[in-house]
């Protein structure tokens, strides 16, 4: 495994990583911080990593963005 994944045992690794991006409102060009955060987890499998996982979360205050039921938005 290269950098950023951390062994847990022979043959599970995780790597955990944040970002940070913008939604764009297309109805008025206005733009949403979203951060976010992920953890994938990798299971070895005849000497190959192979994903086994994958997570996010997200701890943004304006729950507006996740209005799916909306057009206004785009992801």
């Amino acid at each position: 495994m290269s950098r950023g994944y951390r062994l847990i045992g022979s043959n599970i690794a995780v790597r955990r990583f944040i970002s940070v991006g913008y939604y764009i409102v297309k109805a008025t060009g206005d733009s949403l911080r979203f951060n976010q955060k992920y953890e994938d987890v990798f299971h070895k499998v005849n000497g190959e990593w192979k994903i086994a996982s994958h997570m996010w979360n997200s701890n943004n205050i304006d729950q507006s963005i996740w209005n799916l039921d909306s057009t206004e938005y785009v992801f």
